[in-house]
Formats: structure tokens, sequence, C-alpha cells
């Protein structure tokens, strides 16, 4: 039996073990996450390859292969990904160095 969407468009009946979708809508879901990213669903953010440290295992990875809780990035290339934890304390010391300079400036008024 063939049901009909809103559309009026026939889908497969799922009393009879069909989907309930229209064969094209069902051939166009992904069907695991290897498809997702092969059919271009979900595209990357840009064409570019994007690096990021894995702050968990000290290496450099491209894309976004882990948890966003251990990635510092993304940097454009592997070279300044390598370096992230150098810049970042770099970046620290400039900071705390401005702190200092302004006694008060950060302190919390709600204490």
């Amino acid at each position: 039996m063939v049901a009909r969407d809103v559309a009026g468009r026939g889908t497969d009946d799922v009393a009879a073990g069909g989907t309930g979708m229209s064969p094209s809508v069902r051939t166009q879901v992904p069907r695991s996450r290897a498809e997702v990213g092969a059919a271009g669903h979900n595209p990357p953010m840009s064409t570019d390859a994007e690096y990021y440290f894995n702050t968990q295992t000290g290496e450099v990875e491209e894309g976004k292969p882990s948890s966003w809780t251990h990635r510092m990035g993304p940097y454009a290339t592997r070279e300044e990904a390598a370096h992230a934890l150098e810049r970042a304390k770099e970046r620290n010391e400039t900071w705390d160095g401005q702190d200092a300079a302004q006694p008060g400036a950060f302190d919390d008024e709600d204490d």
C-alpha cells in the first residue's frame, strides 16, 4: 500500500514495513557518520585545512578528531598549532604584566 504525505507524494507504508518516507527523501538520508561527511552534509567551516593542538596528547591534529575539551585552535598551519602552548604562555605573561600595571582595575566590585 502506498500512503500519501502532506504534499501528496507517495510514501512507503510504515505498517507494511516501509520507512514512511518518500523514496527520494529516503535515499538522501545518511545512514552512518562516514556517509554524513561523504555526502556533504555538515560541511566544514572552510575548505582550507585547519589544525588543532591536542592538550591531552600533545600532538597536532588536522580537523576535529578529538573532543573540544582537549583542542586549542584552529590554526592555519601545522607549525602554528605545534607552538600553541608557547603562544598561550606568552600571551598570559603579557596580560599578567598589564594586570599588574593597573592595580585594582580587574578587582570584582561585588566582593
